[in-house]
C-alpha cells in the first residue's frame, strides 16, 4: 500500500489496542505513533490482565501484544480475545529473541510484527486489517472467518518458512528443513519439481533440489496451500467437493498464469501463488460452514447458476471475497489479494492488459471452461500478441 494512502486507509475510528510490559516501549510506541492520532484512537496498557479489563470497558477493533510479558504472556492474551472477541484483529509484535515463544500465538495471531518495527510498516498493516471490513459486508460472514481457529491465523509451517526467507543470509537447507516438517507438504513440492507442469526433464529426489527448481516464491505458495487443504479432508463430504480435484486445479490455474507472463519474474510469481491460492475462500467456506456450503454447490450444479453467484445470494459474499479477506489478513502482497478477489469479476479488470490478476482470471476461465471469449480479452486489454501468447501456453499446460 503506497504511504499516502496509509493515512487516508484509516479513517477514524479506528480503535487500537497496545500491549507491552515496557513502560519504555509503550511510550516509543505513542510518540512512533502520534502523527497518526487523528486516524486511529490508540490506548497503551502493561499488561494482558489490563488489556482484557480495558476490552470489557469499550470496544476495539485490534490488539497489538508483545509475547514476552510476566503472568500473563501475548499467547494467552490472544487465546482469550480470539475467544471472546473474534472479529478483532490480532497482531503480535515481538522481538527477535521471541520468535520461538511466538510459535505459540500463530494459531490466533492474524499477524507477526519483529521488532524493532518502522512505523509505516506498523501502521500499513493496521490499514490492511482495517481495509479488510471493506471486502466483506456480511457481518455473520466476518465472524466466521474471525472465529475459525485453525484458518484465519497464518498456518505455522508457513509462518516459519516466511521467517526463514526474511534472513537475507538464507540458504536453501534451511527451506528444505521447514517444507520437510510436513510430509505432505514435501511430498507435494516434489511432486511439482517433477511434474510436466513446470518442464521438468530431469527427476529431483531431494527437497533442496526441488527448492532450486521451483523457487522460494512458489516453495511458499505450495506451503501455504498444502497447510489449508487440511481443513477441508474432514469436510469435503459435507460440501460435495473434492480437495484433491480443487488442488489439482489450483495447480493449474497457477502455471498456466504465471506461464502468460513469462513463467519468471514478479508478475508471474504473484499470478503463480494467486492462482495456487484463489479457492482458498472455498476451503474456508467448507471449514466453517459445511453443510449449509454443501447445499450451496449442489444448488449451483443444479440450477446452472455459477457458485460464486449462489454464495453471494445465499451468504452474501462469494468464495473468492472470502479468500481475499483471508490473504489480506495475513498480509500477503496486494497483487495476489486482488487477483483472489476478482478471479470471478472481469468488470473489475477493465483495460488492465496482463497483469497478476488478469492473468488468473484468463487462467481460471480457461481451465474451468477450456475457452475464453474474444471479446472478453479485448475488455481486460489484452492485445492480438499477448492473446497468442495465452493460446500457446494453455495448449501446452492444458492438453491432456
Amino acid at each position: 500500500m503506497p504511504n499516502s494512502a496509509l493515512a487516508e486507509s484509516l479513517q477514524a475510528p479506528y480503535r487500537v489496542l497496545f500491549v507491552d510490559d515496557d513502560p519504555l516501549l509503550l511510550k516509543g510506541l505513542r510518540r512512533m505513533l502520534m502523527r497518526h492520532a487523528a486516524s486511529m484512537d490508540m490506548e497503551f496498557v502493561g499488561s494482558g490482565a489490563e488489556a482484557l479489563a480495558r476490552l470489557e470497558q469499550r470496544p476495539f477493533d485490534a490488539i497489538v501484544t508483545d509475547m514476552r510479558m510476566p503472568v500473563m504472556d501475548g499467547a494467552e492474551l490472544l487465546r482469550r480475545v480470539h475467544d471472546a472477541y473474534p472479529g478483532m484483529a490480532r497482531l503480535v509484535l515481538s522481538g527477535q529473541a521471541d520468535m520461538r515463544a511466538s510459535l505459540a500465538a500463530l494459531e490466533v495471531a492474524h499477524q507477526y510484527l519483529a521488532k524493532p518495527c518502522r512505523p509505516k510498516v506498523l501502521v500499513a498493516a493496521l490499514a490492511r486489517a482495517r481495509d479488510l471490513h471493506g471486502l466483506l459486508d456480511d457481518d455473520r460472514l466476518r465472524t466466521l472467518v474471525h472465529s475459525a481457529r485453525s484458518l484465519p491465523a497464518r498456518p505455522r509451517i508457513y509462518s516459519e518458512l516466511c521467517r526463514v526467507l526474511a534472513d537475507p543470509d538464507y540458504d536453501v537447507s534451511q527451506v528444505a528443513a521447514v517444507v520437510a516438517q510436513d510430509l505432505a507438504i514435501a511430498s507435494q513440492v516434489l511432486r511439482l519439481a517433477n511434474s510436466a507442469l513446470v518442464g521438468s526433464t530431469t527427476p529431483v529426489g531431494r527437497i533442496d533440489r526441488a527448492v532450486v527448481r521451483l523457487g522460494t516464491k512458489r516453495i511458499k505458495a505450495l506451503v501455504l496451500a498444502s497447510e489449508l487443504a487440511k481443513v477441508i479432508s474432514a469436510g469435503d463430504r459435507l460440501c460435495g467437493i473434492s480437495s484433491e480435484q480443487l488442488n489439482q486445479q489450483s495447480l493449474m490455474v497457477a502455471n498456466l498464469a504465471a506461464g502468460v507472463l513469462g513463467g519468471r519474474g514478479e508478475p508471474a510469481e504473484q499470478a503463480f501463488m494467486a492462482g495456487v491460492l484463489h479457492e482458498v475462500g472455498t476451503l474456508l467456506l467448507c471449514a466453517i460452514a459445511g453443510k449449509e456450503f454443501g447445499q450451496i454447490v449442489e444448488e449451483a450444479i443444479h440450477s446452472s447458476v455459477p457458485r460464486h453467484l449462489v454464495e453471494v445470494e445465499r451468504m452474501g459474499a462469494s468464495h473468492a471475497s472470502v479468500g481475499a479477506y483471508l490473504l489480506h489478513l495475513w498480509g500477503l502482497d496486494y497483487p495476489i489479494v486482488e487477483a483472489v478477489a476478482w478471479h470471478h469479476t472481469p468488470r473489475r479488470l477493465e483495460g488492465r492488459g496482463l497483469d497478476a490478476a488478469t492473468a488468473v482470471y484468463v487462467s481460471t476461465q480457461l481451465v474451468n471452461q477450456r475457452e475464453l471469449m474474444p471479446e472478453t480479452l479485448e475488455h481486460l486489454g489484452i492485445d492480438a500478441d499477448m492473446t497468442e501468447t495465452i493460446a500457446r501456453v494453455s495448449a501446452n499446460i492444458l492438453t491432456p
